[in-house]
């Protein structure tokens, strides 16, 4: 069958009005239907005569007293119109590539739908037809026969959904409620997500590759709920942005891989809007590393508990203040948690570790833990650990510039500076002894292989 931008005026017409909508320019426009449209016959002059016209809002190249105020809707309504700009696309997407993917269509239908009012199943219907050879624009169909992209078979719709970027999962299960289930069954892998809760906002940002990040924002103005996805805003009269964040995230969160979560709690207040949030959540977080910046150690064992066991690896916590709460209860119900006594890396800094620092001794690394008080009695915690568990291999603690350390109890304790400007601690029936550095801030802590090394 011929080709019906090369035979059918107003297939033609139809396409240069869907190029103009997509603000390119008449000769970037041009170029492109040359390379799609193979042996047409409009030159650059043509393309600059009719955007000209659409400019002015004429279509019709006899009528000049007939003007159009709304282009977009009338590529919409026009079923030949529309046909035709979704036959340019079809040209566009299998001349592009070296074979045909399902997932093309799926492009096909977010280029256009950023430019015109589009149902997926219509343009997913004409692109198979066209693939078939079938090009008559002026077909009738009976629609209970239409095979859509939801009549592919599971596996290949699962494998189009995993190459999906998170905003555009977001668009897909909005098209059908099966492929609402398949995408939230579906996981995302994800290197890093933000997640910052201020007073009446919500931002998250997302790096799923090394160089694609996505970013979202949720916040109300008036009765008014705006979202952004990077650039693209929209509004949504008498919606609730804290209803709209938690469907995001739960569809983000639930069958996610995260290497690494980031929590930032703004305001005290705001961290009930983070918990309502999670609650929503089907099932809990599969995470490695988890970076939260909290106001109390009661905030962060609840953000701990929304959190898998037997994923979490290192855990990150920036406590701003030391507020009151009852402390014993809320160390019992964390030396309780899978989460902590699995993890193997931790830290703690700008208010004190509120805890005894028995309850570190499971940790094979301190990237740094910040002491409330430094006393003798600490100090002589932190020798009984290293001697009494052969996993640590590298802690360090540091404390307020005011604080004070005492030269002769360093002394007693772990021995006296050596030669190389380090104390050494011997650990028994081992070959192995702990390096330690005190500095006016704070002390490091790492073990050592004894290779012919002799203590004095």
């Amino acid at each position: 069958m011929s080709n019906p931008l090369i035979t059918d005026d107003k297939a033609i017409l139809s396409v240069l009005l869907y190029q103009f909508l997509r603000r390119k320019s008449a000769y970037l426009s041009f170029k492109e239907f040359n390379e799609v449209v193979k042996d047409n016959f409009i030159d650059l002059n043509d393309f600059k005569f009719w955007f000209k016209r659409f400019k002015n809002g004429k279509f019709d190249e006899r009528d000049d007293y007939f003007w159009i105020s709304d282009f977009k809707s009338m590529l919409s309504d026009d079923k030949h119109c529309l046909r035709a700009c979704i036959f340019f696309e079809y040209l566009n997407e299998i001349q592009m590539k070296s074979e045909f993917h399902h997932g093309d269509v799926f492009a096909a239908y977010k280029k256009m739908n950023e430019v015109i009012d589009i149902d997926y199943p219509e343009l997913d219907f004409c692109f198979y037809r066209f693939l078939r050879g079938e090009f008559d624009l002026n077909f009738e169909y009976n629609p209970a026969q239409i095979r859509s992209f939801s009549d592919l078979p599971l596996e290949t719709i699962r494998r189009i959904v995993g190459k999906l970027n998170f905003p555009d999962r977001c668009r897909f299960r909005k098209v059908s409620y099966n492929l609402r289930n398949i995408v939230a069954d579906t996981k995302i892998g994800i290197n890093q997500i933000d997640i910052r809760v201020d007073y009446l906002e919500i931002s998250v940002n997302i790096k799923t590759q090394p160089f694609e990040f996505v970013n979202l924002n949720y916040y109300p103005i008036g009765p008014t709920c705006v979202v952004e996805y990077n650039s693209r805003r929209k509004e949504f009269k008498r919606g609730n942005y804290l209803d709209f964040a938690s469907n995001d995230l739960s569809l983000l969160l639930n069958k996610s891989e995260i290497d690494r979560l980031k929590i930032t709690i703004s305001v005290t207040e705001s961290f009930i809007d983070f918990e309502n949030i999670s609650n929503s959540l089907h099932a809990k977080l599969h995470v490695k590393h988890i970076s939260m910046t909290v106001f109390d150690a009661p905030q962060f064992v609840k953000t701990l508990s929304f959190l898998k066991p037997g994923t979490l690896e290192f855990i990150d916590v920036a406590c701003r203040y030391d507020q009151t709460y009852n402390q014993e209860a809320t160390m019992i119900k964390l030396l309780k948690m899978d989460q902590w006594r699995q993890a193997k890396i931790l830290k703690w800094c700008v208010s004190g570790f509120p805890f005894p620092l028995e309850c570190l001794s499971h940790f094979c690394t301190n990237r740094e833990v910040k002491l409330r008080t430094v006393s003798s009695k600490q100090f002589q915690e932190i020798k009984d650990s290293l001697l009494k568990h052969e996993h640590i291999e590298s802690w360090r603690f540091t404390w307020n510039f005011n604080q004070n350390v005492n030269e002769n109890e360093m002394n007693n304790l772990f021995g006296p500076i050596e030669a190389d400007g380090v104390r050494h601690l011997e650990i028994p029936n081992t070959n192995a002894y702990y390096q330690i550095t005190v500095h006016w801030f704070g002390i490091s802590i790492t073990k050592k292989k004894l290779l012919n090394f002799q203590f004095s």
